[in-house]
């Protein structure tokens, strides 16, 4: 349904905010709160609210310490970005923004439960059996959302810019796996909130990187 000029316009909603929805999700049943999760990240994915929260990045805030860059192309794996948007350091729930640049990423798993929604872009989710072998593959595009359990294991590709929001919920387990023909990489947690495990090999993200990630979601619409 498109939005007209008598519909009262949405006021930005602050880091705090989106943290005390988050927290007021039950993680536990995954099913039965999909709407609600859904409905937080669409509220999110408003263009006010998307430059407001990472206009604070850019002007310097705390959780700028936890964004990374991942440059995966010496293993024809693009470019990754992943911005902290709100979090609960006690809880662990967050909002990201992740940002892919024709990226393919390794079979892996998750320490959380999580829900993505797609603001531009597309790619494709491929689920694997116990075997490792593709048994689903579901291409999402803009305005897509779907949730996804830390027990089952995917990947995701894509070609060109594809920007999604990740409402993560709080960690269950001490670790996540990625799969290869090579083997398998265990990551572990961090206490931390903001700590960087170095064991995927990112970098941290500056403020001006932000103010040039801005003027591409200025460019594609986003705020």
């Amino acid at each position: 349904m498109s939005s007209t000029s008598s519909e009262p316009i949405q006021a930005a909603i602050s880091p705090e905010e989106i943290v005390a929805e988050l927290n007021a999700v039950d993680w536990s049943h995954l099913r039965g709160n999909f709407d609600s999760v859904a409905a937080i990240l669409a509220r999110v994915g408003q263009a006010d609210c998307l430059d407001d929260l990472t206009g604070r990045l850019e002007n310097g805030s705390h959780l700028l310490r936890c964004c990374e860059f991942f440059d995966w192309r010496a293993q024809a794996r693009g470019r990754f970005w992943l911005l902290v948007l709100a979090m609960d350091p006690e809880t662990r729930v967050r909002l990201r923004m992740h940002v892919y640049e024709d990226h393919r990423n390794l079979p892996h798993n998750h320490r959380y439960d999580f829900g993505v929604s797609v603001l531009t872009g597309t790619y494709e989710h491929i689920l694997y059996d116990e075997n490792l072998k593709p048994a689903l593959i579901a291409r999402f595009r803009a305005g897509d959302y779907y949730m996804f359990g830390c027990g089952g294991v995917h990947s995701i590709e894509c070609e060109g810019l594809c920007v999604t929001l990740m409402a993560r919920g709080p960690v269950v387990r001490d670790t996540a796996v990625n799969f290869s023909e090579g083997g398998i990489k265990i990551h572990y947690g961090v206490r931390s909130p903001c700590a960087r495990n170095n064991s995927y090999q990112s970098v941290p993200i500056r403020r001006e990187d932000v103010m040039i990630l801005r003027s591409r979601f200025r460019d594609a619409g986003l705020i």
